[in-house]
């Protein structure tokens, strides 16, 4: 799995670890913890079923 190139919107660092787990064909969950504050944000995004390499988080 590519992982995306983003960083904390609390602290600003790039040591974030983020997974994604699907529900279904048409919605997964993406999640990332940032390494130094703790921080935790959840993503809800559609799938594109046809296309498996637009998991991009912005």
């Amino acid at each position: 799995m590519m992982t995306p190139s983003i960083k904390c919107s609390f602290c600003g660092s790039k040591n974030i670890e983020v997974n994604s787990r699907k529900r279904n064909n048409t919605t997964a969950f993406y999640y990332y913890r940032c390494n130094e504050c703790r921080h935790y944000r959840l993503y809800e995004k559609k799938v594109d079923t046809s296309d498996d390499e637009c998991l991009i988080i912005m």
